[in-house]
């Protein structure tokens, strides 16, 4: 699930500290780290769009096998939309993720499809107390039907929905969105221990040019 990288579109919780276009700049970074991931994957990927159709990166991803557009209504709507279309497609399991992730470890991605040989449902849990992959074994819309998007109670409201519909549901380690300023600092931290693998090299290296420009320059220099 990716969107255009438009400047006053794309992070705009980053746009105060690295102004619009950086923010822009730094979310088309991710993005790119994030089809690299699914190229690691060795699985068929699909790309669902949001606010235009990422022509510019169709050429840096030819593994992607779809480039299709999101359609409208709220997340679960174009998340159910997005499912129904890989099961369609002929996929037997399909992991949805984001592109908000760009350090995320290619492990996880692939204990998701493992996963699913087993249980109905795998989680990856982020620490805002939402979810940074979801993993379905078969079509299940009535698990995304009216969520608390974009709230740190959707985590537990999935779990309770998969309670009620007799589910059984699977979680990942923790991980983290980046989405405030502050967890730029937990990305480059974690990269600075090597704990970053595949190393998401597209968004180490727009973050240390957009905090470059923000530091100030020597007298003299």
């Amino acid at each position: 699930m990716a969107r255009e990288p438009v400047a006053g579109r794309a992070k705009t919780r980053l746009s105060p500290l690295f102004g619009a276009d950086g923010a822009a700049h730094l979310y088309e970074a991710f993005l790119r780290d994030t089809l690299e991931l699914s190229r690691l994957s060795g699985t068929r990927t699909s790309v669902f769009t949001s606010g235009g159709t990422l022509k510019s990166l169709r050429g840096a991803a030819p593994h992607v096998s779809r480039w299709l557009p999101q359609g409208k209504g709220d997340l679960g709507e174009r998340m159910r939309r997005a499912f129904a279309s890989c099961f369609r497609a002929g996929a037997r399991r399909v992991v949805l993720i984001g592109t908000d992730s760009p350090g995320l470890p290619l492990l996880e991605l692939r204990a998701a499809f493992r996963g699913l040989r087993r249980s109905d449902v795998v989680v990856g849990p982020a620490s805002d107390g939402g979810y940074y992959l979801l993993g379905l074994a078969r079509p299940l819309p009535a698990l995304l039907h009216r969520m608390p998007w974009s709230t740190p109670s959707l985590l537990s409201a999935t779990a309770a929905r998969a309670r009620e519909l007799h589910l059984k549901l699977e979680t990942l380690p923790l991980w983290f969105d980046v989405d405030a300023p502050e967890d730029l600092g937990v990305l480059e931290g974690l990269a600075a221990l090597g704990r970053l693998r595949p190393r998401p090299r597209h968004s180490l290296a727009a973050l240390e040019q957009l905090r470059a420009r923000l530091t100030p320059k020597k007298r003299g220099s």
